[in-house]
């Protein structure tokens, strides 16, 4: 009986292991980028996956819902507010130009069209940077001079300018003024008062010959007088007395006169007639400068059937 026992129970035997079947879940990366589908936000471009570097290509690469949103290659661009083609501020970063953005920046005032890097530094009152280098008016050596004024030197601080002392520029220094009407920049007592160009002047003279059908060239050398008065009618007048050296000398005379008269035809510069008695009469030009009177005069004329040709030169001091 107890044989039979066994035999009915034996083909259940417990050996004390349980058996067990290991589930393996299936991951699917269609591109391959190494992110799973359920992760990847575009599953057929390997490009894009959580952690990819965000690139200007149209699509969201880094799988942050945004597309070419701070990407690696984007370009900076800068609002231009005044619409000079020049932008200033921070950049903008981006992967195409914004509306109201511009590729140059460096524009100092964008506010104003006419302030830019590309813009022409001008003379104003405000001294303006027009092209925003940082620099304006007399400091910047690319402003135009179109716009330059004159200014005289005030030596001795009486509001008054040397006529002679000019210079040309957009501002007067504090050593500068913007009149010329001191007669005597030394003393700050002398001003407008003054003698003008008044007085007795002395000086040299020559006059040059030429005979070209003679081959013949000479020089006649001397002194010159003059008075100048410039309330009168004749303002310059005068005496001039030379010598010639050479052969024409010898042929019409070696010592000769001439008178001389004038007048003003600005503040600083006459005009007038020299009469070379019997052997020319020509008009003279000249200039007044810290005291002194220089002239000169050119032409030619007939003498004895022959040409001359002459040219002088006159400086008389008072």
């Amino acid at each position: 009986m107890f044989l039979l026992f066994l035999a009915c129970t034996g083909d259940a035997v417990d050996t004390g292991v349980a058996d067990t079947e290991e589930l393996v879940e299936e991951v699917v990366d269609l591109d391959q980028d190494g992110s799973p589908s359920d992760l990847d936000c575009n599953d057929n471009e390997a490009q894009v996956h959580p952690g990819a570097v965000e690139v200007c290509d149209g699509l969201d690469n880094d799988c942050d819902g945004a597309v070419d949103l701070q990407a690696v290659d984007a370009s900076p661009y800068w609002i231009d507010q005044d619409g000079d083609g020049w932008g200033g501020g921070e950049p903008v970063m981006s992967c195409t130009q914004p509306a109201g953005a511009v590729e140059l920046d460096g524009d100092c005032d964008d506010s104003d069209e006419s302030i830019r890097p590309d813009a022409q530094e001008v003379c104003d009152e405000l001294d303006v940077d027009e092209d925003c280098d940082g620099l304006s008016d007399d400091a910047d050596d690319s402003v135009d001079p179109l716009g330059f004024s004159e200014f005289y030197a005030d030596a001795d601080g009486d509001g008054l300018g040397d006529a002679g002392e000019v210079s040309l520029s957009c501002d007067a220094t504090y050593v500068q003024v913007d009149n010329d009407l001191d007669c005597d920049d030394s003393e700050a007592e002398i001003g407008e008062e003054c003698e003008g160009w008044n007085g007795r002047y002395t000086g040299s003279f020559e006059l040059k010959f030429s005979v070209p059908d003679l081959s013949v060239n000479d020089s006649c050398v001397g002194t010159i007088e003059l008075e100048v008065l410039e309330s009168y009618r004749t303002q310059i007048s005068g005496l001039v007395e030379c010598s010639f050296s050479g052969f024409l000398g010898t042929v019409i005379g070696a010592d000769w006169s001439a008178s001389i008269i004038g007048g003003f035809d600005s503040a600083d510069s006459a005009l007038g007639e020299l009469e070379l008695s019997g052997l020319l009469t020509d008009t003279w030009e000249g200039a007044f400068v810290d005291d002194t009177l220089t002239g000169d005069l050119s032409g030619s004329t007939v003498y004895e059937g022959y040409r001359v040709s002459f040219s002088g030169h006159f400086e008389a001091t008072r």
